[in-house]
């Protein structure tokens, strides 16, 4: 019989060759996150930018701002797309303040401290720009179904016209008191609200 030949132990790769490879693994890590996040500020900038131009031309060329409901969604995603734009401008000038410090620390041979408030920024970013589209799709979703609902319901239509002119006849004939004079004058503000 053979004698049992022991299988060579595998040789331990150099620690220094071990050491490079992730160094460099590490370096190509961090200049994909840096493309990422600058790519990112550029994309959440034109995004954001770009739905508040959709907005006002919804405004301008669909439903005039003195007929549409539900404003304050309207207002409150103007006010989120102007955050988001606001809060990129900035995380590009504290990007741009950071690499500054970073290559003074460098060049002095100092410590690199880790600094998070970009990625903070970046997800405030985020929040607002999501925040800013939703209420801008609520806003045009709602006036959107209204106006289709008055172009597909004409006799509702003319039914509060025939209301209105009834009331103001009754209007004319009646002699009120100022109280009911006002209620009617509330009343048919109403109805021609509803009409446009």
């Amino acid at each position: 019989m053979g004698k049992n030949k022991k299988p060579k132990k595998a040789q331990s790769p150099d620690p220094a060759l071990l050491e490079q490879i992730k160094e460099k693994y590490i370096q190509d890590l961090r200049t994909g996150q840096r493309y990422s996040i600058e790519k990112f500020d550029d994309q959440v900038l034109l995004i954001s930018s770009g739905a508040l131009v959709l907005s006002l031309n919804f405004i301008g060329e669909v439903v005039k701002l003195n007929q549409a409901v539900w404003l304050w969604s309207l207002y409150a995603s103007w006010g989120a797309l102007a955050v988001t734009m606001v809060l990129c401008v900035l995380a590009h000038l504290r990007s741009y303040n950071l690499h500054e410090k970073q290559i003074r620390r460098v060049e002095n041979d100092e410590p690199l401290p880790d600094d998070k408030s970009t990625t903070r920024g970046n997800y405030f970013m985020a929040v607002a720009l999501v925040l800013g589209i939703a209420f801008q799709i609520i806003f045009v979703t709602v006036n959107s179904f209204r106006m289709a609902n008055e172009k597909t319901n004409p006799n509702e239509i003319r039914r509060l016209h025939q209301q209105q002119h009834e009331h103001q006849k009754r209007f004319a004939r009646c002699k009120c008191s100022t109280t009911v004079k006002s209620w009617h004058l509330q009343y048919a503000g109403t109805i021609s609200t509803k009409r446009h």
